[in-house]
């Protein structure tokens, strides 16, 4: 979890008009969904304009989700 926060910070560290905010934190889901073994999403209708979206990943193993987090946080740290 704090990989992903501190991830997610930096990129309001930067100075940048364009930056597109939503694009940013996909690419981020994006790098998640590619270290899991598995995930699952599913949306909840709440009303007009009230959808929200959930997502669940996955490792088959405490010794693989070590070994995923790890490799989040070195991303994380260049």
């Amino acid at each position: 979890m704090n990989a992903f926060r501190d991830r997610w910070a930096k990129n309001f560290e930067l100075d940048d008009d364009k930056f597109d905010e939503p694009e940013a934190f996909d690419h981020l889901l994006d790098e998640v969904g590619s270290l899991a073994d598995a995930s699952v999403e599913y949306a909840i209708e709440g009303g007009p304009g009230m959808t929200s979206e959930y997502g669940a990943y996955f490792c088959s193993s405490s010794e693989r989700m070590i070994t995923a987090v790890r490799k989040f946080e070195n991303e994380t740290n260049r």
